[in-house]
C-alpha cells in the first residue's frame, strides 16, 4: 500500500478471500486484528490497475494531472478522483468503466479541501518538510500574524507552522 507516493504497507491478503471475491471494493472499512471499524479520513485520487506498479512508477505518476498521461494508463481499471462534492457517488473515470462508480454509504460528509491534494512528499529526504494547508488553517494563521494569543480551549483546527520560521522574518 502507498499513500502519498510513500510505501506505508505490505502484507500479505491472500487468506481474505480469493481476488475475484463478488464482494465490492471497500474503503474506509478497517479489519482489526479483533474487530472491524469505521475508519475517519479524507480520501481523494484512488488508482486501481490490473497490473503492479513499481514503486518508482508510482512516484513518477503521483501527482499528474491528466491522468491519461500516466504510464500505466491502458492497466487502469478504476479511477477515482474523488472531488465530486455531490451526490452519494465517487465517478469512475478509468477507461471503460461504465457503471462501475463507488458508491458512497453510512456516514460520508463533504469537506472543503485543497483542490489538488497532492502534497509532493519528500520521499528520501529527512531534510525536507511537507505542507498540506486547509481553509482550517485560517483562523489559526489570521491570529498568529496579528500576535493574538490562542488559547488552546477555542478549538481552532490548523497548524502553526509559521512559528517555525519566525526567526527568518521577525526580528526579535
Amino acid at each position: 500500500m502507498y499513500s502519498d507516493g510513500v510505501r506505508a504497507n505490505q502484507l500479505d491478503i491472500t487468506t481474505w478471500g480469493p481476488i475475484t471475491s463478488p464482494e465490492p471494493l471497500t474503503i474506509g472499512w478497517g479489519r482489526g486484528d479483533v474487530i472491524a471499524s469505521h475508519m475517519q479520513f479524507n480520501v481523494a485520487d484512488v488508482r486501481v490497475f490490473n497490473t503492479a506498479l513499481t514503486g518508482a512508477e508510482i512516484v513518477q505518476n503521483l501527482c499528474i494531472t491528466d491522468i491519461k498521461q500516466h504510464s500505466k494508463y491502458s492497466a487502469l481499471t478504476g479511477y477515482w478522483p474523488c472531488n465530486d462534492g455531490f451526490g452519494g457517488s465517487f465517478k469512475n473515470y478509468a477507461p471503460g468503466a461504465v457503471n462501475k462508480d463507488f458508491l458512497l454509504t453510512t456516514g460520508f460528509s463533504w469537506a472543503n479541501v485543497a483542490s489538488n491534494p497532492c502534497t509532493f512528499p519528500a520521499i528520501n529526504d529527512p531534510n525536507r518538510r511537507t505542507l498540506l494547508l486547509t481553509s482550517s488553517s485560517v483562523a489559526a494563521t489570521a491570529f498568529y500574524w496579528l500576535r493574538v494569543p490562542v488559547s488552546e480551549s477555542w478549538g481552532f483546527e490548523g497548524s502553526k507552522w509559521l512559528a517555525d520560521y519566525d526567526k527568518e522574518f521577525i526580528e526579535f
